[in-house]
């Protein structure tokens, strides 16, 4: 069985927004409660597609192969009323309430669930993840990579620490492409390819880049 891919909100509730902002704050916001699952997989589950919906019926889940499926109410005059941090919250709050109701029927660990919720209030819908230090070999530097995602924007850096003077570069930018960006392959790879040199490189596809002390640039191919 696949691991939990994506964790998706569509939207039937119609709210008064462009369908393409909606979804650019909706795939934010789940994205960013799925990764403070820290790698939780609800049994035989490789997705979770939750629709939000304008009509308030019983609730009913139900499971596709191994997609697990839910319509959740949501009001469209509320969501449309609120501020855009406000929406954010609105969004979590009906994907935590789905997710719980997913739990009751199907039997999953729904403390890891509100660990989750928790975790995306108190650090107040900012994505950003540092990733463990790296030592040199030598054992006289630092360093670690750090992702920071907008709604429309992933970047990572590294962030070294070289006997007291720190440098910040940015190794990755590009469009966020939430549970399948290919930044997150990266973020797993990082490490110091010389005693001079930190970076990141994956294969498939392939991408490498590095930060030079010494001569204080970006490399990449």
């Amino acid at each position: 069985m696949a691991r939990l891919t994506d964790l998706t909100l569509h939207d039937q509730f119609h709210p008064a927004e462009g369908q393409r902002q909606f979804q650019h704050r909706a795939n934010y916001v789940s994205d960013l409660y799925q990764q403070f699952l820290h790698g939780y997989k609800p049994p035989n589950t490789s997705r979770i597609s939750i629709t939000l919906v304008a009509e308030q019926k019983p609730t009913q889940a139900w499971i596709v192969g191994s997609v697990a499926v839910l319509d959740q109410y949501a009001h469209a005059p509320t969501y449309d009323a609120l501020s855009d941090p406000a929406k954010l919250s609105f969004l979590l709050d009906r994907l935590h309430e789905a997710v719980g109701n997913l739990c009751r029927a199907f039997h999953w660990d729904e403390a890891v669930f509100d660990h989750a919720y928790h975790q995306v209030q108190k650090q107040r819908f900012v994505f950003r993840f540092e990733f463990p230090e790296k030592v040199t070999r030598d054992g006289k530097k630092r360093a670690h990579l750090l992702l920071e995602k907008t709604l429309t924007h992933s970047r990572l850096s590294a962030c070294l620490d070289a006997g007291g003077s720190t440098v910040r570069a940015t190794l990755y930018e590009g469009p966020n492409r939430w549970w399948y960006d290919p930044v997150y392959a990266l973020t797993k790879r990082g490490k110091w390819i010389t005693n001079d040199q930190f970076g990141v490189h994956t294969t498939c596809p392939y991408f490498r880049a590095w930060y030079s002390l010494p001569l204080g640039i970006v490399g990449t191919e």
